[in-house]
């Protein structure tokens, strides 16, 4: 009789468990409370001016530099490559003025331009201000005015929207090849970079105004080990508090609005033990949303 009721019982708790999920609810308030300590953790490595994101690509939590890490179509990236590719491209960022604190604006669908220029920004402690690929025209010019852009990050698969955005009069609705000047609403910005990775053919694009700073990945300094490291010396100062990224919000009920996303906030949400048995063994995750939107980066 005891064996039947404790079989019973052992049904009857497996049953509530499968339709309610109480051992997972109970897993998520157990690991909410980790946070705290893994705060207090985070405090004592960075201090008060060392939060930036570039710690998660640069630590890897374990994960050795031949693990892959980035795969987009037919090519792949270890955490090794992506860190040197990476840091080749900083190093160019950074030689065009891209400093720490420099608020970047980047108007790129998913792909591996958008992978490197993202990271690469946060390794010179510059801020991320992805803009909506859907968007054109004034919308994009209010992005980059109300985030004080100072240069925006571009593609060949998306340069005739920005060039008619930035080099063009709206009146006549096409870009005029013999202007080179930057559209007066956006007094702040300096340059348009076209970032080329091998991602989008360059036959596809019109023109290049000559003001545009064209980037190609391949065309870069080679790769030395200092590419790939993360000194303390040279890192940026980036306080716990200060934006990691501006994030805009639809503009469904008008002109976007930006949203400042701390540093802290993005690294304390990399807690190992937040979500149970998600970092128990490597995994792949596909990124179907768009890059630029909060939930994807």
């Amino acid at each position: 009789m005891a064996l039947i009721t404790a079989a019973a019982a052992t049904a009857t708790w497996m049953y509530l468990d499968a339709k309610y999920s109480i051992r997972s609810d109970v897993a998520q308030i157990c690991a909410a409370r980790s946070v705290p300590k893994y705060v207090q953790q985070l405090y004592k490595t960075h201090g008060e001016h060392d939060w930036s994101f570039y710690h998660i690509l640069h630590k890897t939590y374990g994960l050795n530099d031949d693990t892959e890490a980035f795969v987009f179509e037919s090519r792949s990236w270890s955490y090794g490559q992506l860190r040197r590719e990476i840091g080749r491209l900083a190093e160019t960022f950074q030689r065009m003025g891209i400093t720490n604190r420099t608020v970047v604006g980047m108007f790129v669908n998913n792909s591996p331009e958008f992978m490197f220029a993202w990271w690469a920004l946060y390794k010179l402690g510059a801020i991320p201000a992805p803009i909506n690929t859907a968007i054109t025209g004034e919308h994009i010019r209010h992005c980059l005015r109300i985030s004080e852009a100072e240069f925006l990050i571009s593609t060949y698969e998306l340069y005739g929207i920005v060039a008619k955005t930035l080099f063009s009069d709206d009146r006549e609705g096409a870009c005029s090849k013999s202007s080179n000047s930057l559209h007066p609403a956006v007094p702040l910005l300096k340059a348009m970079v076209l970032y080329d990775c091998d991602t989008y053919p360059a036959t596809e694009c019109e023109p290049l105004v000559e003001s545009v700073v064209l980037i190609r990945h391949n065309d870069l300094p080679p790769v030395t080990p200092e590419m790939g490291d993360f000194p303390k010396a040279s890192r940026p100062h980036v306080a716990l508090g200060d934006t990691g990224q501006y994030l805009f919000t639809s503009g469904t009920t008008g002109l976007p609005k930006a949203t400042t996303w701390p540093s802290g906030y993005s690294i304390v949400g990399t807690c190992p033990s937040r979500f149970p048995g998600m970092n128990d063994k490597y995994r792949r995750f596909y990124i179907c949303l768009p890059m630029f939107h909060g939930t994807a980066t």
